[in-house]
C-alpha cells in the first residue's frame, strides 16, 4: 500500500492514526514538527502527507508552501481542526487535495486517503464495519464461523489455563481502551472500531452479548454506572456523560482537564481521570461539569488505566509498564511498583486494567486479547 507521512505535534493523535492506517495496509512516517517533516522529506518521498494546521515553530500553512516547493505533485491532506473554514480555504488555494476538521470519524479519513490514492492508482481495500446498536445475532459465514471456532479455541485454552492464575479471552477487536465488570457481565471500549462491547462473563466464556457503536465519539477512555456512561475522547480533548440506553445517548459534554483524556473510573462517589499530556490524574464530582476537586501527579509519563478501592489506589502507566499500588492519602503516594515479565515483550502497549477479586485484568493495544493474571504472579520492582 501507500507511505504515508503523518505530520502532528500530539503524540498520542500520530499514534491513533497510525494504528488506523497500519490497520488499512499503509506505512506510516512520523513527524512532530515541519523541521523533523522537511527532513525526512529529503531522505524519502511519501506517497501522500496528512498535515496538521497547528503546530510550533512553522504551522500548517508554512510547512505546506514549503512541502509544495519540494514536491508539486504530492498528495497533501490538512487536518484544521476546531472547524477553522477560512484557513481550509486558504489551504486549498494553495494547493492541498483536502482537508479534514477534528474530530474526524475513522471512516472519514480512510475515504479520504482511499479517494486521493486511487486517482493516482493505489487501490485499499475495506476495513469491516463494526457492528450495528442492537443484539449481535450468529453469523453464519465464513468469517463469523472462523471467529466462533477461534472463541471456542481459546475456551479449551483457558480452562487449561485456570490452575495456573492465568487466562487469555480472544475477542473479535484489537484495540480495547477500557474495561469495566458490571454484574456478570464485562464492558470493553475500543478505539478503533469506536464501540463498546458487551460480554457475559463466565470462568470458562467469554460469548458478545451486545456492541454499541458509537462513530462521533472516539474512545479512549469509559466508564459504566447502573444507569449511565462516561467516556473519554482526546481527539475531541472532551468527556462524556451518555445515557444506559438502545444509543447511549449523550447528556453533556464537557472540556477535560487535560488535552489527552484516556482512561476513567467511577468508584461509587468521583469520577477520575488520567491524560497522557499532562501525565495527570483528575478526580470529578459528578455534577453537570464534572468539576475537577484534586488532581495527582502519575509516577509515568504515561497513565493509561486508575482503580481504587476502599484500602488502595492503583495506576498504570505505558511507557514504564509498570502498575503502581498507592496509598490513599493528600498525594497518592506511591507504595510498591509492580510489572510481569511479559509486558517488557513486543511493541504493544498497555491501554487499561481494573481488578476483579483477586485477579488484574489488563488490556494491549494491537492485541485482539483481554488478559487475566492473579495477582500473586505480580512481581515487585526493585528501586
Amino acid at each position: 500500500m501507500a507511505n504515508i507521512l503523518v505530520i502532528d505535534d500530539e503524540a498520542d493523535m500520530r499514534f491513533a492514526v497510525r494504528m488506523l492506517l497500519e490497520r488499512s495496509g499503509h506505512t506510516v512516517i512520523e513527524a512532530g514538527n515541519g523541521e523533523d517533516a522537511l527532513a525526512k522529506l529529503d531522505e524519502i518521498i511519501p506517497d501522500l502527507v496528512l498535515l496538521d494546521m497547528r503546530l510550533p515553530g512553522m504551522d500548517g500553512i508554512q510547512i505546506l508552501q514549503k512541502l509544495r516547493e519540494k514536491q508539486k505533485d504530492l498528495p497533501i491532506i490538512m487536518v484544521t481542526g476546531y472547524g477553522n473554514v477560512e484557513l481550509a480555504e486558504q489551504a486549498l488555494k494553495l494547493g492541498a487535495d483536502h482537508y479534514l476538521s477534528k474530530p474526524f470519524h475513522n471512516k472519514e479519513l480512510i475515504e479520504v486517503i482511499r479517494q486521493i490514492l486511487g486517482k493516482r492508482g493505489y487501490v485499499q481495500e475495506d476495513i469491516p464495519a463494526p457492528a450495528p446498536a442492537e443484539e449481535v445475532q450468529p453469523d453464519r459465514s465464513f468469517w463469523g464461523k472462523a471467529v466462533m471456532a477461534a472463541v471456542v479455541i481459546a475456551g479449551v485454552a483457558i480452562a487449561g489455563w485456570m490452575g495456573q492464575g492465568r487466562s487469555d479471552f480472544l475477542v473479535p477487536y484489537a484495540n480495547p481502551t477500557a474495561i469495566v465488570f458490571m454484574d456478570k457481565t464485562v464492558w470493553i471500549a475500543d478505539w478503533f472500531s469506536q464501540a463498546i462491547y458487551v460480554h457475559e462473563f463466565h470462568k470458562r466464556d467469554f460469548p458478545l452479548k451486545r456492541t454499541y457503536y458509537l462513530p462521533d465519539v472516539h474512545l479512549t477512555g469509559m466508564a459504566v454506572l447502573n444507569d449511565a456512561i462516561y467516556t473519554a475522547d482526546s481527539w475531541a480533548h472532551v468527556l462524556r456523560k451518555h445515557r444506559m440506553d438502545d444509543h447511549l445517548s449523550v447528556v453533556f459534554t464537557v472540556p477535560s482537564p487535560g488535552p489527552s483524556p484516556c482512561s476513567l473510573f467511577w468508584d461509587g462517589k468521583y469520577l477520575w481521570s488520567c491524560d497522557l499530556t499532562t501525565g495527570k490524574i483528575y478526580q470529578h464530582q459528578a455534577d453537570d461539569r464534572l468539576t475537577v476537586v484534586a488532581s495527582y501527579a502519575s509516577p509515568g509519563k504515561a497513565p493509561v488505566g486508575f482503580f481504587k478501592d476502599d484500602r488502595y489506589a492503583w495506576s498504570m502507566d505505558a511507557k514504564t509498564r509498570q502498575l503502581y499500588k498507592r496509598r490513599l492519602d493528600n498525594q497518592l503516594s506511591i507504595l510498591v511498583a509492580y510489572q510481569l515479565p511479559e509486558w517488557g515483550e513486543g511493541a504493544a502497549p498497555l491501554s487499561n486494567f481494573t481488578w476483579r477479586g483477586g485477579d488484574l485484568w489488563f488490556t494491549r493495544t494491537g492485541k485482539n486479547l483481554i488478559f487475566r493474571r492473579s495477582k500473586h504472579l505480580l512481581q515487585e520492582v526493585k528501586s
